[in-house]
């Protein structure tokens, strides 16, 4: 898989086009296949936009916390339930994991 175009992204609410280093990334879309951002468009589609946007510096922060959690607890990359607490409740992912899955979907 290919790297991602590097940050910063950012949106026109004018447009709906994601840019990065002078170059178009893409255009959000309506429902009514015009640019989101027309004045008369749902605030979710600017949301979206906003958000999609905003995709490398979250990645990069993931990154960051998953790397300080692995210098600080070298033996331990995971901070989930111990086994004992796993028997009384059901297993779910730690928030650690859950980034982690993020950070690897992304890439």
């Amino acid at each position: 898989m290919s790297k991602h175009t590097p940050g910063p992204w950012e949106v026109d609410l004018e447009t709906g086009e994601i840019n990065a280093q002078g170059a178009v990334l893409g255009t959000i879309y309506g429902a009514d296949d015009f640019p989101c951002c027309d004045e008369d468009i749902d605030e979710e589609y600017k949301a979206n936009a906003r958000l999609i946007a905003a995709t490398p510096d979250l990645l990069a922060a993931c990154k960051t916390m998953v790397k300080l959690w692995d210098a600080e607890h070298p033996d331990d990359p995971c901070a989930c339930m111990p086994e004992a607490l796993n028997e009384l409740l059901p297993p779910l992912p730690c928030e650690l994991c859950v980034v982690r899955a993020a950070i690897a979907k992304g890439e």
